[in-house]
């Protein structure tokens, strides 16, 4: 489909977009982290040589999550498309007063959602936000609080079908902008910025490492955007950096779907990590999370819930979505064999990185 946005939609224009456009950019922290290793040398976590470092996206733009990041720049250009505007000469400013009709649309399991909003609220425009009937209380108020033109329904079903939701109510007007982090057929051009949004992520971190890519990574899994951006960054620097996915035992739509090697939708089931409670992976992210993705790990609530509580021993506030690559880790750890595999053990150039994505 045509875009006035031009070529205006890499990561690199998308960093440009965070760095100088919106309010308030700061890189958020990189902090190196001790393992907790067992005291008996023949077990695998004592054999961890390297750095393990967690990039805590507990503050990105005054928001608790890295989501901020996707949803503004792709809001940002389905509004100058839609207004046909070119986005390299549009500041926000103009596009507050051009956009004073218009609202934004989102499915959400929480963060997600809570950016669109904070988003609609900087542009002092309407937002829609849509959740299923997993997300808490909490969450929803939380979205709210992002201004008083916000308005969030949370419906009485499924992720999935609250994404459905969400695309039926924005094609009902023209007024109406559907900003949706996962894609499906003749719906990709957006979820394709969000991903480009997330580079931001990867750039930081590899400044902070001195321009040195890590040799790892681990990235929690919802529909696969987030990876997907890893996968694409890391790929492009022509790094050799392994990709490592952690999902919820009860929500692990992409460890199946590799499993298969086809993208099977799942049931889900309840989890502590809504953020991760997807059934079907985003179609454009699928095919490069089958290349890209050496391995995949699904983690039981309670040892997530185990993991929350060991970070903030050490002053790392994370939610349990945040604190999943961690776990992770641990039980990749505690597998001699799988953990030699994939390269972690009983070598001090190792450095891992763990995406905590909320705080």
């Amino acid at each position: 489909s045509s875009s006035s946005s031009g070529q205006l939609n890499s990561a690199k224009d998308a960093q440009t977009f965070h760095k100088e456009v919106l309010p308030g950019y700061r890189p958020t922290r990189l902090i190196p982290i001790e393992l907790e290793t067992k005291s008996t040398s023949a077990l695998p976590s004592s054999r961890f040589q390297g750095r393990c470092f967690i990039k805590a996206e507990d503050d990105r733009f005054g928001l608790p999550a890295f989501k901020v990041l996707g949803a503004s720049w792709a809001s940002f250009l389905a509004l100058c498309d839609l207004l046909e505007c070119q986005p390299e000469r549009t500041s926000l400013e103009e596009l507050r007063r051009l956009a004073s009709g218009l609202e934004l649309v989102a499915a959400t399991d929480g963060n997600h959602g809570c950016a669109v909003a904070w988003f609609a609220s900087l542009l002092g425009i309407r937002s829609q936000i849509f959740t299923p009937s997993s997300v808490s209380q909490n969450s929803i108020d939380q979205i709210r609080s992002m201004g008083e033109k916000v308005s969030v329904n949370r419906l009485a079903t499924d992720y999935d079908r609250a994404v459905l939701h969400a695309a039926s109510h924005a094609r009902d007007s023209l007024c109406r902008v559907l900003v949706q982090d996962t894609a499906w057929e003749g719906y990709t051009l957006t979820p394709h910025r969000i991903v480009d949004g997330y580079s931001t992520i990867f750039s930081e971190v590899d400044e902070a490492l001195g321009g040195k890519a890590p040799t790892h990574v681990i990235v929690p899994v919802g529909v696969g955007s987030l990876a997907q951006s890893v996968v694409r960054h890391y790929s492009t620097k022509r790094s050799t950096t392994e990709i490592i996915s952690v999902e919820p035992e009860t929500a692990a739509c992409l460890y199946t779907s590799l499993l298969s090697g086809e993208n099977i939708p799942i049931q889900t089931g309840e989890t502590v990590m809504p953020g991760l409670n997807c059934g079907t992976v985003s179609s454009i992210a699928w095919p490069e999370l089958l290349r890209g993705v050496l391995a995949a790990v699904k983690v039981r609530d309670c040892d997530v819930l185990e993991t929350v509580n060991q970070l903030e021993a050490k002053d790392v506030r994370a939610g349990p979505c945040g604190a999943a690559p961690l776990a992770a880790l641990s039980i990749l750890l505690q597998n001699p064999n799988v953990a030699q595999n994939l390269g972690l053990l009983d070598d001090p150039d190792v450095t891992v990185v763990l995406l905590m994505t909320e705080g």
